[in-house]
């Protein structure tokens, strides 16, 4: 276990002989998150504790008790963390998508804006000119 632990994580590192402390950062789509994982003597993660950095947290805001349920029903150490790797695989996917999508439509109203002159007819930053009755103005001249 403890090869292929260093495999999935090569940056959780035990901080014990006994290997119930492990402290390190844990990699997601390119980014890593702090955590500290406390486990009893018996090394069951059912009664693990789990701490982490805020970034984390918030990545997880909303999840804490599917975390729990995947600590309560992992086997071990290497099980609990390839189940919250996928669920912070799947909540970053979430999370980073919409702000990627937030941030393609924000570039593509800057855009469009810098096409708009101003007085132009251009929906995104002046209102459309209105339909004129040339009859009724032609009616007013004559």
């Amino acid at each position: 276990m403890e090869a292929s632990l260093l495999r999935q994580c090569p940056l959780l590192l035990p901080q014990n002989r006994a290997k119930t402390v492990y402290e390190g950062f844990i990699s997601v789509q390119g980014r890593d998150f702090h955590l500290r994982i406390e486990l009893p003597e018996d090394l069951q993660m059912k009664n693990a504790r789990l701490l982490c950095s805020w970034q984390l947290k918030t990545i997880l805001n909303g999840y804490h008790q599917i975390v729990q349920q995947r600590m309560q029903h992992s086997p071990d150490l290497m099980s609990f963390l390839m189940e919250l790797k996928m669920v912070l695989f799947i909540r970053a996917r979430m999370s980073w998508g919409r702000r990627r999508q937030r941030e393609r439509q924000e570039r593509e109203n800057s855009e469009q804006a810098l096409r708009c002159q101003p007085g132009a007819l251009c929906g995104a930053r002046t209102q459309e000119p209105r339909d004129h009755d040339l009859s009724r103005n032609q009616e007013l001249d004559a």
